[in-house]
């Protein structure tokens, strides 16, 4: 039967397991650093399986339609490679993608492949029309594992050119080899791989499935895509070599339509049903998708990256933050709304009608000016002035201007406009604190907020840090529009109080906003899940760990802004 998986030892000699035993006990890794020393005489290093330099990689499989292949026929892009990085050159890399014109088994039509080699990271042969090359979520996957310390590992690329979920079960297979080639093709690519990486002298275990797959699932597709993908899972931990420990990600895709809004259910509810599976959407990308079906560059980048935070969270790394829009967050019953024009009203001066610029901190919702409720927020941005403003025509509004917009020299308050463009920072910070007392920190589940006047080139991205200023998650560039976010446990997947502070940047053009044009009534801000972290005296973790945390509990990504904005 063709689907067997080809077996591989895990041992090479006793020299090299030993070796690599001892640098596992002594580093707590599974990376083997300098020569081996085999045990034997210097003539057995050349039987196969036991070579120097040999270590244990960590394999991960890539495999779906055109987003995982990843198309680059942007007429707006002008640069349409993935940039270049060092995790690129150190990264192991397989791939053998089938074309979408392919309907048979053995595979009659590629779009091409590494020629049975393992190289490093590189973008892959195009359909020679409009895609010069294809390259996909591996690039900025490989460059968000090596930040986090993860770098011997192996990626092994096998996608198609788009197609419903069926080319990939293995039912379909076993009914009809053409029905369900890709399944096979997966499989073949990655004993081919493995095979390469034995004869290299590695070990290897496969550690895990990054699918994005859904655009083109039919109606009958869509309506089993959920089991379809437990089955995909399934089979392959069971098919692959060395992949007892298997673990899946899958990519949520962002085209609209009522059959992939069901493979999106489906998909994500079959990840929260099993723990060896996770989902992150990508509906906040929507508007990165050059033709309504396919990822622009920056968007491809950042699902990359997003896969690598799921399989680090996976890992006990990273707490797990998600987007799940903005009336999820907003219309929870513990949620606090901030309307910006109760706290600062608009004088509804000319445009860019300024209301406030507040030099320093914004403290306004947290002194609860205006008569307004306390908020444990504080505002700053990277200029070191807050904004609040009305770029609307007819409508009355304050919203928080970031980037360059027509203000005066500051005075501690302006009403009104007045002629000349003075930066108002590339980035801005929200801090989330007890209302009661700004020096205790506090965190909360989730946030949403509400982004407007974005032109491409702003470039905005919303990054989201916990209280010992560590990065919980950063999003792709953001359009126009409302958006929601939510910490959660990964295990339950019940809501967690994680975030501390939420920074959205961009560049300097002409006054992006962060707020929603209302009456007065609607939510520019809003967040769930408040609490207060414990002051030091109170802090569980105890004296030396609270005393870090104290330390720590005022970095702000402010300072990778202030000598740019």
């Amino acid at each position: 039967m063709l689907i067997a998986s080809q077996p591989f030892p895990n041992n090479r000699c006793l020299g090299c397991t030993m070796n690599r035993l001892s640098s596992a006990a002594l580093n707590g890794r599974r990376l083997v650093f300098g020569a081996i020393t085999c045990l034997w005489a210097s003539h057995v290093l050349a039987m196969r399986g036991c070579a120097l330099n040999a270590a244990e990689i960590d394999v991960y499989v890539l495999t779906g339609q055109s987003n995982m292949l990843g198309t680059t026929a942007d007429p707006q892009e002008s640069d349409r490679s993935p940039g270049s990085g060092s995790a690129y050159a150190s990264t192991r890399f397989f791939w053998s993608n089938v074309s979408s014109a392919n309907g048979s088994y053995p595979i009659s039509n590629l779009y091409g492949s590494s020629a049975g080699s393992i190289t490093t990271l590189q973008v892959q042969q195009g359909d020679g029309r409009a895609n010069t090359e294809f390259w996909g979520p591996e690039f900025g996957f490989a460059r968000a594992m090596a930040d986090a310390g993860h770098t011997d590992l192996m990626l092994i690329k096998a996608s198609r050119g788009g197609g419903g979920n069926t080319l990939w079960s293995k039912s379909a297979l076993l009914a009809n080899l053409a029905s369900g080639h890709m399944y096979q093709h997966v499989l073949d690519t990655v004993n081919a791989a493995t095979a390469e990486l034995a004869r290299a002298g590695h070990t290897f275990r496969i550690a895990g499935l990054l699918y994005l797959q859904g655009e083109s699932d039919s109606a009958a597709e869509a309506s089993i895509s959920g089991q379809r993908l437990a089955e995909l899972v399934g089979n392959l931990r069971a098919d692959f070599p060395q992949a007892a420990a298997l673990h899946a990600v899958v990519g949520g895709i962002a085209a609209p339509g009522a059959t992939r809004d069901l493979v999106r259910s489906r998909q994500a509810a079959e990840a929260l049903a099993d723990p060896t599976i996770d989902y992150f959407s990508n509906l906040d990308l929507a508007g990165s998708l050059y033709d309504g079906l396919h990822f622009d560059k920056s968007a491809k980048l950042e699902i990359g990256r997003r896969f690598a935070l799921r399989f680090l969270q996976a890992g006990g790394h990273l707490p797990l933050v998600e987007s799940v829009g903005f009336s999820a967050v907003a219309d929870a019953p513990d949620a606090i709304r901030v309307v910006f024009d109760n706290y600062v009203p608009d004088v509804d001066g000319p445009l860019p009608g300024t209301n406030l610029v507040q030099q320093g901190q914004f403290r306004g919702f947290v002194d609860g000016v205006n008569g307004q409720q306390q908020v444990g927020l504080l505002v700053e941005t990277s200029d070191n002035r807050v904004t609040f403003g009305d770029r609307h025509p007819q409508l009355p509004s304050s919203d928080l201007i970031v980037g360059s917009v027509g203000l005066p020299p500051p005075p501690p308050r302006v009403v009104g406009d007045a002629a000349g463009a003075t930066p108002a920072g590339r980035a801005i910070t929200f801090t989330f604190v007890d209302p009661h007392n700004p020096h205790r920190l506090a965190t909360v589940a989730s946030v949403a907020f509400d982004v407007g006047f974005v032109v491409p080139e702003d470039q905005i991205v919303a990054t989201f840090l916990d209280f010992a200023g560590n990065v919980l998650y950063r999003t792709g560039e953001l359009s126009n529009g409302s958006f929601g976010f939510v910490s959660r446990d990964r295990l339950g997947g019940a809501a967690q109080s994680n975030i501390h502070q939420v920074v959205i940047s961009g560049s300097l053009t002409a006054g992006w906003t962060i707020g929603h044009a209302g009456d007065g009534t609607v939510a520019d801000l809003a967040f769930q899940g408040f609490r207060a972290v414990p002051e030091p005296g109170a802090c569980v973790l105890g004296a030396a760990m609270c005393a870090v945390f104290a330390m720590h509990r005022r970095r702000s990504w402010m300072r990778s802004f202030s000598t740019a904005g």
